[in-house]
């Protein structure tokens, strides 16, 4: 019995082991990944000013509320992808987002109806 349950134990922590690398692994940014450095608030009509945002940026409005924000982003990694970089914005919750990217409209998403 004591056997069985040290088998499985060292079972269980290998599990554990692997779980843990295969997430360490998966959320380590890769050398093609675009981190942003810095957002600018260039238009909003909820008050945030520059001094409030970092790379982490968040904000929950209670009402609808129009922000327009600037990602700097490193150039040497611009330079690196020669076909497209990605800007991944994780949990970005709104009724309606548009993406530019020097100054033209790359993509949207949600209800164009609500945005003002």
């Amino acid at each position: 019995m004591i056997k069985r349950a040290a088998v499985l134990f060292l079972f269980s922590v290998c599990v554990l082991f692997v779980v843990f690398f295969v997430l360490r692994v998966c959320s380590t940014p890769s050398k093609t990944d675009t981190v942003v450095e810095r957002w600018f608030v260039l238009e909003n009509t909820i008050d945030i000013t520059a001094d409030q945002i970092s790379p982490t940026f968040y904000k929950v409005l209670k009402k609808p509320d129009y922000v327009v924000v600037q990602a700097q982003i490193p150039e040497v990694n611009v330079a690196q992808n020669q076909d497209k970089v990605y800007l991944f914005l994780p949990q970005i919750t709104a009724s309606y987002v548009e993406v530019y990217a020097n100054e033209n409209l790359i993509g949207s998403f949600g209800c164009v109806q609500r945005k003002k």
